[in-house]
């Protein structure tokens, strides 16, 4: 969309986008971007007191899903990696996905992930100080149980959504996990300069 675009035009796009086909809307709103949506938000519905308000306000009855990742470290090492190496994921086959750079070896940065396992941990605790100030109890899921059970942990989400979970055993799962002998031993080494 062109820059001037208006903003009410901009969100009704993104509705469109977030519905596709189906009855339900959804949007995944990541840390970093979060504090410009919520501006944007106030604008359109500055009659409402709280982000919580603004979004039920614009939105309709909205509910909550949280993905976090527990192991920051796993986190770090698999963002600077996939930076490094420009995979950012692939199918179960091992097809490429989304590759954003050309193949480069990777190669251990305990500087560049001691700065992404920082700022993971912050985004994290900025989340749940977010849901505790707008009284959300968010459905929380852990990235290692959707690695773990992804058609179980999507039937939880249905259920939570008021859909038919049993829908979640006919999905195919698109991708596969990117951690691989590498990220092991990066995290490893990360581990050990980061004990003393």
């Amino acid at each position: 969309m062109p820059a001037e675009t208006p903003l009410p035009s901009v969100m009704d796009r993104i509705k469109v986008q977030g519905r596709g086909s189906g009855a339900l809307f959804g949007l995944r709103l990541q840390r970093h971007s979060f504090a410009f949506f919520c501006k944007q938000l106030e604008v359109l519905q500055p009659n409402h007191p709280t982000d919580a308000a603004r979004l039920q306000a614009e939105f309709g009855s909205v509910r909550f899903i949280h993905l976090t990742r527990e192991d920051k470290i796993e986190q770090a090492v698999s963002f600077v990696k996939a930076e490094q190496n420009g995979l950012w994921h692939k199918a179960p086959d091992g097809r490429e996905i989304e590759r954003l750079a050309p193949h480069s070896t990777p190669i251990f940065d305990a500087e560049a992930i001691e700065t992404k396992h920082a700022e993971f941990l912050a985004a994290d605790a900025a989340w749940r100080a977010w849901f505790d100030a707008q009284s959300i109890a968010p459905l929380t899921i852990t990235y290692s149980a959707l690695a773990a059970n992804p058609r179980d942990i999507l039937s939880q989400v249905l259920q939570d959504l008021g859909c038919p979970a049993q829908a979640a055993q006919n999905i195919e799962v698109p991708t596969a996990r990117l951690a691989d002998e590498t990220s092991r031993e990066w995290i490893k080494r990360f581990s050990e300069l980061n004990r003393t």
